[in-house]
This record gives C-alpha cells, sequence and structure tokens, in this order.
C-alpha cells in the first residue's frame, strides 16, 4: 500500500513541475525583435530586391518567417504583403509588379508562433524606374 501511495505522489509531483515548467516558457516567451539593416537594391520599373538581416532576438521560440510588405505612396492605401522569406533561407526577396513612376516604401516582419515582430522599414521611399532613361523627381 505503502508503494502505491508513493508512486501516486511521485507521478502526482512530476505532472506539477512539468505544468509550471511549460507555463514558465509560456510567461518567458515572445514575438521575436524586428529584422534589421533593410535595404532596397537593384531597383527596376517592374521590380526591386529587399533584403535584410535576421531578427537578433527570436523571443524565446523559433522564428518561422519573414513578411515583406510594401506601402504604395501613390494610393495612399494599406500595407500589402508582397511575400515572404523562411527561416534559413537567404534574407533577400525580389519584389515583382510594381508600376512604373510609382512611389513605395516596404517594411518586414519576423514571425514566430506567438505573432509578428514591429516592423523593419527601409527609411526612403522607393521610385519605380529603371536605372536608365529618364529621371523623375521625388517630391
Amino acid at each position: 500500500m505503502l508503494c502505491k501511495v508513493c508512486t501516486f505522489i511521485n507521478f502526482f509531483v512530476h505532472k506539477i513541475i512539468y505544468l509550471i515548467f511549460s507555463y514558465l516558457l509560456i510567461i518567458l516567451s515572445d514575438v521575436p525583435s524586428p529584422p534589421y539593416d533593410v535595404e532596397v537594391n537593384e531597383i527596376f520599373q517592374n521590380s526591386c530586391v529587399v533584403s535584410f538581416k535576421p531578427s537578433k532576438d527570436e523571443g524565446g521560440a523559433p522564428i518561422i518567417k519573414y513578411v515583406i510588405e510594401r506601402l504604395d505612396l501613390s494610393l495612399k492605401s494599406q500595407w500589402d504583403s508582397v511575400g515572404e522569406v523562411m527561416s534559413g533561407e537567404k534574407c533577400v526577396y525580389k519584389v515583382e509588379d510594381l508600376i512604373a513612376k510609382r512611389e513605395y516604401k516596404f517594411r518586414i516582419r519576423a514571425v514566430n508562433k506567438l505573432g509578428s515582430s514591429e516592423p523593419a522599414m527601409f527609411g526612403k521611399p522607393v521610385l519605380a524606374k529603371d536605372p536608365w532613361g529618364k529621371s523623375y523627381q521625388i517630391n
């Protein structure tokens, strides 16, 4: 009888420890920090390449992906998701479907199982135009 009581107590104590540990992991987890050093290069009238460095802090849960978003400044619209880079892949994404002579802003968010980071932004608006040919004034 004493062995059954000891076994029950042992099982109960292990369950409590497991639940406490699981709860602490959830409390200590957070969304990741934003990626950094966002750059936009190879700018053409229909496309550009966005690159960045991965987040320094995953937030206690592995980063699943990075979401690339753009804002078309001529439409005064909302941010649109234009692509994803999965964790572990090269932090570069070619954005297609730009419209010539329009200005865009780009930002990137890191995503883990708890949610999205604050966005990391490329500071300057990007004018969609080929590097050769006419130059256009950005207002």
